[in-house]
């Protein structure tokens, strides 16, 4: 599983990014839709453009060193 950078539209206040897990860019899109849609802080109050979800970046699964 890969960790992806997803981002959706605020009317009011810009874009608000958070992470997805999933296996490819249409697997993130399509999970973020859903995450978005059962989340309380996006689902209610109709703050966000659920149609503007999409993937900024896939983000790096490696470790750094200390």
């Amino acid at each position: 599983m890969n960790r992806y950078l997803m981002r959706i539209e605020s009317y009011f206040s810009g874009w608000k990014l958070f992470e997805i897990e999933a296996e490819n860019k249409q697997d993130a899109v399509a999970k973020a839709k859903e995450y978005c849609k059962r989340h309380p802080e996006y689902a209610h109050g109709g703050n966000y453009k659920h149609d503007s979800i999409e993937c900024v970046k896939k983000l790096s699964t490696k470790q750094k060193c200390l």
